[in-house]
């Protein structure tokens, strides 16, 4: 997989997201840690999510249209698919770059989510 900078997650009609159940879904999983509202950036709410030996950070958009996460590392893909579970939603999910164009679901692994960006690959 190439190296992207960021991650973006949007619902598939592009309505914005509620922002009481992304914070309930920030707040359903340990490894999201130091959830913060109205982040000073701008952000609506911020974390970062942890694992033993990769990290990242986790932003709701001011107007909620959007999930940033930074960075494509195994940590960011497993925070997309935990999102994505505890939104209990397909969610869409493209890169900085627009290099793909997903809508996944009941994805449960980063192997599984590498693949189907894989299969999403634009020409």
């Amino acid at each position: 997989m190439r190296n992207m900078q960021f991650l973006i997650l949007v619902n598939p009609d592009f309505s914005p997201f509620d922002p009481s159940a992304v914070e309930r879904a920030l707040r359903s999983c340990d490894s999201f840690t130091h959830l913060r509202n109205s982040e000073p950036g701008g952000a609506l709410i911020e974390c970062q999510y942890i694992e033993p030996d990769d990290w990242t950070f986790v932003r709701l958009s001011c107007d909620a249209a959007g999930i940033t996460i930074d960075h494509t590392s195994g940590a960011a893909l497993k925070a997309a698919i935990l999102v994505q579970k505890h939104l209990g939603v397909p969610i869409r999910m493209i890169d900085d770059d627009n290099s793909f164009d997903l809508i996944f679901s009941g994805i449960q692994s980063v192997e599984e989510l590498e693949a189907a960006i894989e299969n999403a690959q634009k020409p």
